[in-house]
């Protein structure tokens, strides 16, 4: 369980807001990212939470929209072929407070993942939760991830931090991401209008 209180967090510039635990450190404090995104780390853990507003994609529903997006982190990861999906369950709209959301989805899978480009030798095995929110009236998808170090290679950077091999004590957990995911709100749609 989180060891410390949930706040509320203003992600865009305050559009978007949710409940998280004070121990996500705001990772914009000393690194760059990307206007499309928000991302926050775990103060004493290797784990990461990150906000992503992206293009709505059409050509998938359901459950199979979610796993897409998987897929594409998968990538991006150099995991398309050291993947998997363990568990895929909508989000239900009454446990929610985005009623501009479509529909909502949650997975848990798993990705063999280097830190940094590293190489294949230092791959860490990560858990990995998703939760997606359509909005296909903005033609918007946000997608939320959770990584979740479950096995670290002896060969990464991370291991440094003394979790070589096994999880770490008093991190975020399923259930907290859940919460930060029913927590989310839209209180500003110009977020979604494109300026022309």
């Amino acid at each position: 369980m989180a060891s410390s209180m949930p706040k509320t967090v203003g992600l865009y510039g305050g559009a978007l807001v949710c409940q998280m635990s004070s121990d996500a450190q705001d990772v914009s404090v000393f690194r760059e990212v990307p206007d499309n995104q928000e991302v926050f780390c775990h103060t004493t853990t290797d784990q990461s939470l990150i906000f992503d507003i992206l293009e709505f994609q059409t050509q998938v529903n359901g459950e199979e929209a979610v796993k897409f997006h998987f897929n594409e982190v998968a990538s991006v990861n150099d995991a398309s072929v050291e993947n998997e999906v363990l568990q895929v369950e909508d989000i239900s709209k009454r446990l929610t407070e985005f009623p501009q959301c479509d529909s909502g989805w949650f997975l848990k899978g798993r990705q063999m993942i280097s830190k940094f480009n590293e190489n294949s030798q230092a791959k860490n095995l990560v858990d990995m939760y998703i939760g997606l929110f359509r909005l296909p009236k903005f033609q918007t998808d946000i997608v939320v991830t959770m990584n979740d170090p479950v096995a670290i290679s002896s060969g990464s950077s991370s291991s440094s931090k003394d979790m070589e091999g096994s999880r770490p004590i008093n991190g975020w957990t399923s259930q907290w991401f859940q919460d930060v995911l029913t927590s989310l709100k839209l209180v500003d749609e110009s977020l979604f209008i494109i300026e022309e």
